[in-house]
């Protein structure tokens, strides 16, 4: 390792050969511990950010002390040092290690299960407080399907991997319009994978072009969206939907008392919550739950999940 000093410009910063997520980090010149690294690859310095980005400057064309490594191993080695030294500065997210199995396959045509780990990857991943073995790296190689866009939004969003598994079947336009409606959105991982289910029904009943057209339309919330692509995939489920709530609000229930029915259907339950605080709630109750109008609507809210 040396340490040199070069302008900022003379580096080279490969964010697309090895498909970085991590962003553009400003480089301090006046803090005295800042530097970058870089490994020396057919003459020119690959260099990266000690937190893995391109590394900036609001001053131009700075001086940037720089830590140079050795990687006879050429750029399989040196993208292993790339890996080891951020990802021990940072621990990666699931989806890097996903971009980083791409680069091995893509870029170097290596393969873990017939070659072992590359070097530098077993402490890459001990960072991250992962096992160095290949049973890890083949969870992440499940979603290898995922293009650069996808996996900026789930590093963006900071998503499980398994939040747009159901993209894999989908055809690339509808995945790319689904990424513009949960980057337009405040939605979360739960409900995005929701509507990647609802998306997939949909094609299923009536094609793409319905799946196009729901998704181009210019929903005014991420709520009204939700509930349109519910109500189009499912629309039996959406009537029950709507008659659940109404029997729900009709039933006046009394103080300190609840009603709760699975609002996905999946379970025939009906749940009755009562929380009295004095003998008046506890009598106000029973008057309530022994009404035989009340019986009736409870009769009917049950007769939905059957």
């Amino acid at each position: 390792m040396q340490l040199q000093i070069h302008d900022l410009s003379q580096l080279y910063f490969p964010k697309q050969e090895w498909q970085w997520l991590r962003p553009a980090q400003e480089y301090l010149s006046e803090a005295p511990d800042s530097f970058v690294w870089a490994v020396l690859l057919e003459g020119k310095l690959w260099a990266w950010h000690p937190r893995g980005g391109e590394a900036t400057s609001l001053s131009g064309n700075a001086k940037v002390r720089t830590l140079v490594l050795e990687a006879k191993g050429g750029e399989l080695e040196a993208f292993g040092l790339y890996l080891k030294t951020s990802f021990g500065v940072a621990p990666a997210q699931d989806v890097e290690w996903t971009a980083a199995l791409s680069v091995l396959k893509t870029r170097f045509g290596f393969d873990p299960a017939q070659s072992g780990l590359p070097v530098y990857w077993p402490e890459a991943l001990k960072a991250c407080g992962l096992e160095p073995h290949l049973g890890v790296l083949s969870q992440r190689a499940r979603y290898l399907f995922l293009n650069a866009e996808e996996r900026a939004l789930l590093f963006e969003k900071k998503w499980e991997l398994a939040t747009l598994e159901l993209f894999e079947p989908l055809a690339q336009p509808l995945r790319s319009a689904l990424v513009s409606v949960f980057r337009k959105w405040n939605i979360g991982a739960g409900h995005a994978k929701e509507i990647c289910n609802y998306i997939l029904m949909l094609n299923k009943k009536f094609g793409e072009k319905a799946s196009h057209t729901l998704l181009s339309h210019p929903h005014k919330s991420a709520e009204e969206f939700r509930v349109a692509v519910f109500q189009t995939a499912q629309p039996e489920l959406a009537t029950l939907s709507r008659k659940r709530i109404d029997l729900l609000r009709g039933l006046k229930v009394p103080t300190r008392t609840s009603v709760f029915g699975d609002p996905s259907f999946e379970k025939d339950l009906l749940k009755i919550t009562h929380t009295p605080r004095n003998v008046g709630d506890v009598e106000e109750f029973k008057s309530w739950i022994n009404d035989a109008a009340v019986a009736e609507k409870l009769r009917e809210l049950l007769e939905i999940y059957q």
